[in-house]
């Protein structure tokens, strides 16, 4: 063994907390201790020093692998703290090098013999020694073993590469491979870009020989096509300058005729102005009339109104005098019911006082007839107690009796006062609803009167809307005849557009007139300010109402806004009649002072359209049709009042007479009582009533009693009967019927002073029209005589017209044949244009004296641009062509010298033959490719460059290829002579370990071409067992096959040591002794460090290291060489010694803890 781990240095990593040395390290070292000890520190710290990256170490951060009592006991904080590893191997000529690396919050620092070098020097110097961390087959991490055995095909192949050394040559080998790749495609692409020149250059060479013959055939026809336009030209030419002549006399007969129209146009214009003059005083006259017809259509709507309100005036003092004797009616039977209840008042108290006279008669009597003595009363009153002792029983009945009788005489009397009171309350209801009845009949009578007016009202309306309809008719003719007249006049000056929205909402207007009844007529032309002044404020206060449309009711209104959405019309604004909410005026308003001259807009409006009156004369029909309703329901709710008074009065009359008859039994049962009280009272009384001379002691005392009774009972009928007649006086008295007197006759005053007024007014109005009337009569007159004016203006007019007519006619026939021959000569000239520019655009040569057929195409792109004008501006435009003048020399003189134009179209035809047949010639050949002779040179000369060019590419293709052949037989050799060595030594260890020949293992590559790029595959079958895949296998089997694998790498290149930690976890017994075996016997040729808890193996170890715990968090370290105890062959196994410090031998490993 030429290289050999002495030493290892561990200082405050992970669990180990200050400095601990192992070593020097025997072939055969074992790691043992309790699980959580630290025991893969150890082999993380093995890692740590060759360079392996922190995830494999357990670890996610670089400072996790310092302790963490460091920086206490340095006192420095966490960015001081430190941690490292050093490494010391013994070197085949007897010296030692350190390999040592730090770990500390800025990262790792690595030393080589105590001087610091970067990671790829370092990783550098330990491949040196022999140790590659990337081939991953001297160490294995806790619970990888059996992982190895199951890597991938790829990572199989990654570490062979490793191994074997071949990954060296890796990126050589891909840039190599890309150099061959590429200089084969250059090469590929130029030998096609030379197949593909040279069958052009054949093409070329065909193509030449085509040319040749299609130029000869071109010439002639372009000779025959110069011919045809010049022979064109010429002939264009000469109809030109014939042309041009005609239109110079047609144009003098021309100015002769438009002086000759001049003249009679400002004679027609004369007479024009004339006209215009009578049409304006006419217009003006007839404007006149207009509105002294309207004025007299106001007046008798206004006459009409005041007659209706005379009638209605006259209607309504009617009423008021009907209802004036009513209530004088009303009034003298109230006066006679008082007169009569007085009377009876009267009487009823002349009979109590007399009753009155009579009981004191009687008393004065009664006094005088029985009269006791002292003895005779002392006597009574003994008796009287006598009487008392023997009826005591019976006189309790009769009080008992007495008492309920008291009761239900009281309750009788309650209930006759409630009857009365309901009979009163009765009596009550039925003069309301005498009251009610007659009032229905006043407002049926009214209502009848209403009916009537309202009949007449529309009946007027009828004829009036007749009459309005057939001045409308009118107005509107006169209107359309006014505005025709206008339009003629002001044509310059009035807006268009303002006409047309006010023409448009007229005839909207008027259609929905004739579409819909109840249509009456825009605000504007409805409400008219009381004096032109206030015109503008009107106008602002009515604002967006002006033009709003007046109808009858919200029916009418929708009806014509869906008519306007049905025919796509502006929209209008329509005001129902029955549907506007009319607000009473505030009379405070027209008391302000402040500013000076206020007036309410609803004064200023002048608004009475007979359309709006009658529609009010239907709102008071309808509000009498209210009330009269009104009162028939509030009959009815009387009668069922009534009803049900009576009802109730007839209960308590059934329960007067049970109570009476209950009162009637008491009675009774009192007398039974009254009259066994009295026989006895008799008997002692009997010798008593002898002496007093009376029949018996009962009538001595009720004599005077019972008449006490009977005057208290005849007293209260008197009272009763007085209160009741007071009650009908007092309810008489309240009914107030003068001020029903009063307000009739305050009603029929002020109706008499509005029928003068009215009547005065009408008297007014009938004068106004006369006026207005007459003055419509003398402003006819005057309109007649002006219309015949007019007439025989109009008539000069017309003449005149009818003349100017002639001569324009005469004009345009002149105008027309000018512009004929013009347009002929417009024609001819675009043809020339038209010509010119296809022989420019056709590169003809046409023979030219002067000019350039570059000016024809400029002039033609401007003709183009203006095909679509009238024929004017293409005049305009040939005017301005450019001066070309074409050489008609080469036209021979048989086609120049033509006599008609049948000749000019059979030699034109002729020519046109010839060059349709060159042209069908031209068109049966292939038009060949220009300019080939020039191509073929070049052609020639780019052949002879490729074929060099290909030559040097595919020198570079052999050249790159013979290069890359080169590495890759060489990266084929190093892998195939590893993988080779492995696959022969594998089965051998796999027999060995297994102990039996029948277990086979073997390697197989699925490309021997080139096995790195493919895959390796590895199968192990133990003894007993079918050939499957390495992932059915047990964790022992596959453990082994790990090991095997390892071991046989192993054999192709040895490495210096072997670091497994716990890889007999999975062994059973049997396996472990075996293994122990394998690693005892080839303990010289490799130094191997084994981490286990198992005894079979570890104590087959040359040294044993323990690791248990100090503390949480501090491993403790124990060692002890094994090797004296193994020279006892009678001893197989000892135990730790708890001081293995003090071994003195030479031999064996010290570990030792620096504090």
């Amino acid at each position: 063994m030429s290289l050999k781990l002495k030493y290892l240095e561990i200082e405050d990593f992970k669990t180990y907390y200050g400095k601990h040395v192992f070593g020097p390290l025997p072939s055969f070292t074992a790691v043992i201790g309790p699980n959580g000890g630290g025991k893969s520190n150890i082999l993380d710290a093995i890692a740590f020093v060759l360079g392996e990256r922190l995830t494999a170490l357990r670890v996610k951060k670089g400072k996790q692998l310092i302790h963490r009592e460091k920086a206490v006991d340095d006192g420095e904080g966490d960015d001081a703290a430190t941690a490292s590893v050093t490494a010391v191997f013994s070197l085949p000529d007897g010296s030692e090098k350190a390999f040592k690396r730090v770990m500390s919050s800025q990262g790792s620092e690595f030393l080589v013999d105590g001087t610091e070098v970067s990671f790829s020097t370092y990783q550098k110097r330990l491949q040196e020694l022999g140790i590659n961390l990337l081939c991953r087959n001297f160490i294995v991490f806790q619970g990888s073993v059996e992982s190895i055995a199951m890597y991938g095909s790829n990572e199989k192949v990654k570490m062979f590469e490793e191994i074997s050394g071949s990954s060296a040559l890796k990126t050589e080998y891909n840039h190599l491979r890309k150099e061959m790749a590429r200089a084969e495609e250059e090469m590929t692409a130029d030998f096609e870009k030379l197949n593909m020149v040279v069958s052009q250059y054949h093409d070329l060479k065909l193509d030449r020989r085509q040319e040749q013959k299609y130029e000869e055939l071109e010439k002639e026809y372009k000779r025959e096509k110069i011919k045809l336009q010049l022979f064109r030209l010429y002939h264009i030419g000469t109809a030109q300058e014939g042309l041009q002549g005609e239109v110079e006399v047609k144009e003098q007969a021309l100015k002769e005729l438009k002086e000759k129209g001049k003249k009679q146009a400002e004679n027609l214009e004369e007479k024009r102005k004339n006209q215009t003059v009578i049409v304006q005083e006419m217009g003006s006259m007839e404007q006149n009339v207009g509105e002294l017809e309207i004025q007299l259509s106001k007046k008798r709507s206004e006459l009409v109104t005041v007659k209706d309100c005379l009638a209605e005036r006259m209607k309504k003092k009617n009423i008021c005098s009907n209802l004036l004797a009513k209530a004088k009616d009303a009034q003298d039977d109230q006066l006679r019911k008082l007169e009569d209840l007085k009377k009876e008042l009267e009487k009823t108290e002349i009979l109590a006082a007399q009753f009155e006279k009579r009981l004191a008669e009687e008393a004065l009597k009664m006094g005088k007839s029985v009269q006791l003595e002292g003895e005779q009363l002392k006597k009574y009153h003994q008796l009287k107690q006598q009487v008392g002792q023997c009826c005591v029983t019976l006189q309790q009945k009769v009080d008992y009796l007495s008492r309920q009788l008291k009761t239900q005489l009281d309750q009788l009397a309650n209930e006759n006062r409630r009857m009365e009171e309901r009979q009163e309350a009765l009596r009550r209801k039925q003069e309301e609803v005498q009251d009610l009845k007659k009032r229905i009949e006043r407002l049926t009578a009214n209502l009848k009167l209403k009916k009537e007016s309202l009949a007449e009202k529309q009946q007027v309306l009828k004829d009036m809307q007749k009459e309005v309809i057939c001045k409308r008719d009118r107005v509107k003719r006169l209107q359309n005849e006014l505005e025709t007249l206008t339009d003629e006049l002001n044509e310059a000056t009035w807006d268009v557009n303002q006409i047309q929205r006010h023409t448009k909402k007229r005839e909207v207007l008027e259609m929905l007139r004739e579409k819909f009844p109840g249509i009456y007529d825009r605000l504007k032309n409805l409400c008219q300010p009381i004096h032109p002044k206030y015109h503008l404020a009107i106008t602002r206060v009515l604002f967006k109402h002006l033009d709003s449309i007046v109808v009858d009711n919200e029916v009418t209104a929708r009806r014509c806004i869906n008519y306007l959405c049905d025919q796509r019309i502006d929209r209008e604004t329509f005001l129902p009649l029955n549907y506007l909410q009319v607000h009473p005026v505030r009379e405070s308003l027209r008391a302000i002072q402040d500013p000076q001259n206020v007036k309410l807009a609803f004064d200023l409006i002048k608004f009475e359209p007979p359309e709006v009156k009658v529609h009010g004369q239907e709102a008071q029909v309808k509000y009498v049709s209210l009330e009269l309703d009104h009162f028939h329901n509030q009959i009815e709710e009387l009668e069922e009042q009534q009803r049900k008074m009576e009802e109730e009065l007839m209960i308590h009359t059934d329960l007067l007479e049970t109570m009476q008859a209950a009162t009637t039994e008491h009675e009774m049962e009192i007398l039974e009582v009254k009259e066994e009280m009295n026989k006895k009272e008799n008997e002692i009384f009997e010798d008593f009533c002898r002496e007093i001379g009376v029949p018996d002691i009962c009538l001595f005392e009720n004599e005077g009693l019972q008449i006490l009774m009977e005057r208290e009972q005849e007293r209260l009928k008197f009272e009763k009967q007085k209160s009741r007649i007071m009650s009908l006086i007092s309810y008489e008295e309240n009914r107030d019927m003068e001020k029903d007197v009063k307000k009739w006759d305050v009603a029929i005053a002020a109706q008499t002073k509005a029928l003068a007024e009215a009547k005065k007014e009408e008297n007014e109005k009938i004068g106004e029209i006369e006026a207005i009337m007459k003055l419509v009569a003398e402003a006819r007159s005057e309109l007649v005589k002006k219309g015949q004016t007019l007439h025989k203006a109009e008539e000069t007019v017309d003449a005149a017209q009818e003349e100017a007519r002639l001569l324009r006619r005469e004009r345009e026939k002149m105008q027309n044949r000018i512009s004929r021959i013009r347009q002929k000569i417009a024609v001819l000239r675009v043809e020339r244009q038209t010509i010119l520019q296809q022989c420019h655009i056709k590169d003809m040569k046409l023979p030219l004296v002067s000019g350039s057929l570059q000016q024809a195409l400029g002039q033609g792109m401007e003709s183009s641009a203006s095909s679509s004008r009238e024929i004017s501006s293409e005049l305009q435009q040939s005017q301005s062509e450019p001066n070309i003048e074409v050489d008609f020399s080469s036209l021979s003189r048989r086609y120049r010298e033509l006599e008609n134009e049948e000749q000019r179209n059979n030699v034109e035809e002729h020519i046109v033959t010839k060059i349709s047949r060159l042209e069908e010639n031209l068109g049966n050949l292939q038009p060949p490719k220009k300019n080939t002779r020039q191509s073929l040179i070049q052609l020639d000369q780019q052949v002879k460059a490729m074929r060099v060019a290909l030559r040097e590419k595919q020198h570079l293709a052999r050249s790159a290829k013979d290069a890359f052949e080169k590495v890759k037989q060489q990266r084929r050799r190093l892998f195939m002579d590893c993988f080779s060595s492995v696959s022969e030594k594998i089965d051998h260890l796999f027999k060995t370990l297994c102990h039996d020949n029948t277990a086979q293992a073997m390697l197989e590559t699925d490309n021997q071409e080139e096995p790195y790029l493919g895959s390796i595959i590895y199968h192990c079958i133990p003894p007993g067992k079918r050939c499957q895949q390495m992932c059915t296998l047990s964790g022992g089997e596959k453990a082994i096959a790990s090991l095997v694998l390892l071991f046989a790498l192993h054999s192709y290149n040895p490495v210096p040591f072997f670091i497994l930690d716990e890889v007999d976890a999975a062994l059973d017994k049997i396996n472990i002794c075996r293994v122990t075996s394998y690693l005892r016997k080839n303990k010289e040729e490799m130094q191997i460090v084994v981490i286990s808890h198992k005894d079979r193996l570890y104590h087959k170890a040359d040294a044993l290291i323990g690791i248990t715990f100090r503390t949480n968090g501090y491993s403790k370290v124990f060692s002890l060489d094994l090797t004296p105890y193994r020279m006892r062959r009678h001893h197989s196994h000892h135990s730790l010694s708890p001081q293995p410090q003090q071994q003195s031998s030479t031999s064996a490993m010290e570990v030792r803890k620096m504090e």
